[in-house]
């Protein structure tokens, strides 16, 4: 049942992150800047987290430990972001997703070197199975890519990839809206910083579009950022990187619903792969740590 709750809380997580590309597309068509859009979101998210972590009696006091675990954690949100947009500007967006869904390999790679976690024969399927759709939904791209853009791309898997593995161990015994709510304000801190240094701030421009920048704050922030962390703890970072292959398939639908996109029959045979993926975990045992 506790497996079960895990996974739940990590495929919904996936589900509202796959909101993200309406909302930034719908802030960019309105004049916010990349930089002041994440800004105004995680500080945001913050606000929303703390006052909810306040009504529910969770506020504490951390230990230094998990205090530097959330900071860090922090700040490799703000990286991946970053080095995120910086890809996905010299290549195509469908290349610079590819390569970030890259990170449930590396995380499954990872945790067998580090921790132990066994990904087993069913694991394995499912990893490929969520890849292959993955790479479906998101579709090929075309033309030669630019170097740089490549290595970016690959990095942002790289920080993804420690960040997840991160989560999994700060999290478990933190509350997951005072956890996700320490992370935001520093993540947001950070992009306030790197938005005025950079000539970004618009508040303008975000009071015009507040109807998407509350969308991005709560439901592509606020819900699935605790939900991820809540679930990492639960099921651990292979299983919850491989049912976080979730989002890109929610992305590819609701930018149709939304977005006027195309809907394609790649997108649907993408997404039944990610489902089946799903389904072999559900059948997977609890993993086995060497200690």
């Amino acid at each position: 049942m506790r497996r079960t709750t895990g996974t739940i809380l990590v495929a919904l997580s996936g589900i509202s992150f796959g909101s993200l590309s309406v909302f930034m597309r719908h802030l960019k068509a309105a004049g916010v800047s990349v930089p002041m859009m994440l800004c105004v979101r995680f500080l945001g998210g913050a606000l929303v987290l703390w006052a909810l972590a306040f009504a529910r009696g969770e506020v504490r006091r951390l230990e230094a430990r998990q205090w530097l675990g959330f900071a860090a954690l922090g700040a490799l949100y703000v990286a991946e972001a970053w080095i995120y947009f910086e890809s996905a500007v010299r290549i195509p967006v469908a290349l610079t997703a590819l390569l970030l869904y890259l990170y449930p390999s590396m995380v499954a790679v990872l945790s067998r070197v580090l921790f132990g976690e066994r990904l087993g024969a069913i694991g394995v399927v499912a990893l490929v199975l969520a890849s292959s759709g993955v790479a479906l939904a998101v579709g090929a791209p075309s033309g030669a890519p630019e170097s740089l853009g490549v290595v970016l791309g690959a990095m942002t898997a790289v920080v993804y990839s420690v960040y997840v593995l991160l989560g999994a161990r700060v999290q478990p015994g933190v509350p997951s809206t005072l956890g996700s709510a320490t992370l935001m304000t520093i993540a947001g801190l950070l992009l306030l910083v790197a938005t005025l240094a950079t000539g970004s701030w618009a508040p303008g421009a975000v009071a015009s579009a507040w109807p998407d920048m509350l969308g991005l704050i709560v439901l592509g922030t606020a819900i699935p950022i605790p939900m991820l962390l809540a679930g990492l703890a639960i099921v651990g970072p292979t299983r919850g990187s491989i049912i976080s292959s979730l989002e890109p398939i929610s992305a590819a639908v609701l930018g149709a619903v939304f977005l006027g996109e195309a809907l394609g029959l790649a997108q649907l045979i993408g997404g039944a792969l990610v489902l089946s993926a799903l389904v072999l975990l559900s059948l997977k045992r609890e993993p086995t740590a060497q200690r």
